[in-house]
């Protein structure tokens, strides 16, 4: 839902979202950014989860707040229908829908390129 980069802000919302809403929040890398702070941007940050019947309430919460301007809030579309396409997948489906991208992309690259250089192989074959 939310990813920050900086771990000690992104620690004011558990509460404030459990305590006053009653939304359940987890918080995905906050330790291996705790472990090696240098990693935060390699891993994408801090990131904050809610269940998506919460969120809407949230996203407006944070928006109200001023944590997420409200131009940035409108969700990207391909990116979340690619997500809950991909989510159920038996090897990718638990990983991060940036690996489940990049094997996507990998394996239609494999498609193409195969039955090419099958053809030029061919055609080396044929001369």
């Amino acid at each position: 839902m939310y990813t920050i980069f900086f771990k000690n802000r992104i620690f004011y919302f558990k509460p404030y979202l459990w305590k006053t809403e009653e939304i359940e929040v987890l918080i995905i890398d906050d330790l291996t950014v705790q472990v090696n702070n240098f990693y935060s941007n390699a891993i994408g940050g801090v990131k904050l989860q809610v269940k998506k019947i919460d969120y809407e309430k949230a996203f407006k919460i944070l928006i109200n707040t001023g944590y997420i301007k409200e131009q940035n809030s409108i969700p990207n579309k391909f990116l979340t229908r690619l997500d809950d396409l991909t989510s159920k997948l038996p090897i990718i489906g638990k990983s991060s829908l940036e690996l489940r991208l990049l094997t996507l992309v990998a394996i239609a690259l494999i498609i193409i390129i195969i039955p090419i250089v099958l053809l030029c192989y061919k055609e080396l074959l044929i001369n």
